[in-house]
């Protein structure tokens, strides 16, 4: 019924009825969010009723809401997608919101497109612990000793054209043959025009500086066939001998700024 269900939601004489009933917090609720998005034609229905259910028994999870942004990403559909997240970011968080979310990493990554991801993979730990030399929290990277498969780690932004710089600070005490590096790149464009390069990229991560010191970037995104931009700390490693890390990597204050005329 559940195909029917959203084609009413979608209907402007019946959508009314059916939000009535899902404020009821009915006992098939959660199975007709899980299989809304496979009936709808209209890539906003799902949001429309988040919202009208908003401060009711039956308002939505943070796992359908994931869910459902991730639906919107893999279709390209990256505005509502964005637009969604912040419908139900807490005040404080959007208040505080810049081009780049979380990076300062004091809130738990969501794992949310639009927030940090990341994965502990062969050989690496990665994880959101407390700063070694100040108040608050920092991203801490453990690498090897050996082979280590390295997962990106990254976030989607969604920044009109212009120039940009990424910069933050980092903590080095790793030993690698190439490297880890911080990356921008283009993301849903049409596959025909697609770059297959970065806009932007850092300098290699690798040495030993016990200091946390400043790094920095410049980028600049298009304005056509760049609807929306993943930032990502990728592994230079190109062959099996280049995957043999020993350390750690410390990052903190992480940002994305836009450069104004004059700057």
């Amino acid at each position: 019924v559940v195909p029917i269900l959203a084609k009413i939601a979608e209907n402007p004489e019946g959508k009314g009825e059916l939000e009535r009933v899902l404020k009821t917090n009915p006992p098939w609720r959660a199975g007709f969010f899980r299989g809304l998005k496979k009936g709808i034609s209209d890539a906003r229905t799902p949001l429309n009723l988040f919202l009208a259910l908003q401060n009711t028994s039956a308002a939505s999870t943070p796992e359908e809401r994931s869910e459902y942004i991730q639906f919107l990403v893999d279709r390209g559909l990256y505005d509502v997608a964005y637009y969604t997240w912040l419908q139900f970011l807490p005040d404080d968080q959007l208040s505080s919101l810049g081009d780049l979310f979380n990076g300062n990493f004091e809130v738990a990554p969501s794992g949310v497109p639009f927030d940090w991801s990341f994965s502990n993979q062969a050989g690496v730990i990665v994880e959101v612990t407390d700063h070694p030399d100040a108040d608050g929290h920092a991203l801490f990277m453990k690498l090897g000793p050996g082979r280590v498969n390295f997962g990106d780690i990254q976030q989607t932004v969604v920044l009109p054209a212009g120039k940009y710089r990424f910069q933050g600070l980092s903590k080095i005490d790793l030993l690698s043959k190439k490297g880890l590096f911080w990356q921008v790149t283009c993301i849903g464009a049409p596959k025909a025009k697609a770059s297959s390069g970065p806009i932007g990229r850092g300098p290699t991560i690798e040495g030993r500086d016990l200091a946390w010191n400043r790094f920095s970037f410049d980028f600049t995104v298009p304005n056509t066939d760049c609807p929306a931009q993943s930032v990502r700390l990728s592994s230079a490693a190109r062959a099996a001998s280049d995957q043999f890390m020993s350390g750690s990597v410390w990052f903190d204050d992480l940002e994305i700024t836009r450069e104004t005329a004059g700057q």
